[in-house]
């Protein structure tokens, strides 16, 4: 198989997850941007009514006055990203990268050949366990989106005002993170962006990435794709440096990719039983 098409294999999920999520994204907000004008234009239609109506009272007409200038501010995104259509957009575009991410491995697990390797249920895979927790522990302490300012926050309770949707939907996220996300994000950083980076710093050694084995260390490439990681994740980007680290480390220990992803579905399952178990939702 090419050089080029085994790239294709590992990046084509992360690359497919974020140009739907995307466009999930941008559609949503163009209608919740469209439905705030319609609702700014009735307002102004109300508030020059009633300035009409108010108008041989100077108390009555100043107050409709400051209505109307009001109504003319148009929200920005971070104020349409707390709106009801922004907020349930988010659960199409997770259920999306879930049922996305799953489908792809299910028909191309076969030729990506680190996914099939047999794995050695041994003392490091308790090591990985530990690690996975360690990390998801640590994404909890450093707590970057404390202030929920960055994102809309997972409350499907709230936002379809039904227990048992709250409860189906969070059953969704702690399922789709643990299992189908570590496969998505590990395939493309660990798998071929470490090794991508590998293979460029020793030029002339390797012909393919592909060629670089997962026991291959390299602290420029472990740091240099990590950090990459990290910058992608924007506001929580230490938590997302750090446990990056701690997955390559895992996989370079024994060579394993299964181990890096062993330790990255414990990370997301610890996160998320911390979310379920405390309902601090600005985690997720």
């Amino acid at each position: 198989m090419g050089a080029a098409l085994q790239g294709a294999l590992r990046i084509t999920p992360w690359i497919l997850t974020i140009i739907c999520a995307n466009v999930l994204h941008y559609r949503s907000l163009w209608t919740a941007r469209d439905e705030d004008r319609k609702r700014v234009l009735a307002q102004r239609i109300t508030s020059q009514q009633k300035a009409k109506h108010d108008a041989t009272s100077k108390e009555g007409y100043e107050f409709t006055r400051k209505q109307a200038a009001t109504s003319k501010h148009e929200l920005l995104t971070f104020d349409l990203m707390r709106s009801p259509v922004m907020r349930k957009a988010r659960y199409k575009i997770k259920l999306l990268r879930y049922v996305a991410t799953s489908l792809y491995i299910l028909m191309f697990h076969g030729f990506i050949a680190e996914l099939n390797e047999v794995y050695p249920v041994n003392i490091f895979t308790l090591e990985c366990l530990i690690v996975g927790v360690l990390s998801g522990l640590i994404t909890v302490y450093l707590n970057e989106n404390q202030d929920e300012a960055m994102r809309t926050v997972w409350r499907p309770s709230y936002d379809f005002d039904s227990g048992f949707l709250g409860d189906t939907w969070d059953m969704i996220r702690l399922v789709g993170a643990s299992l189908a996300v570590p496969v998505e994000e590990e395939l493309f950083y660990h798998s071929w962006m470490y090794r991508y980076i590998v293979k460029l710093s020793h030029s002339g050694e390797y012909h393919s990435f592909a060629d670089v084995s997962f026991s291959d260390w390299s602290w420029v490439a472990w740091i240099v794709s990590n950090g990459i990681r990290g910058i992608y994740n924007g506001k929580e980007w230490q938590s997302h440096f750090i446990s990056g680290l701690l997955f390559q480390w895992m996989i370079g220990r024994r060579g394993l990719f299964l181990d890096g992803l062993l330790a990255h579905a414990i990370a997301n399952l610890t996160i998320g039983w911390w979310v379920l178990s405390t309902n601090q939702r600005q985690f997720w």
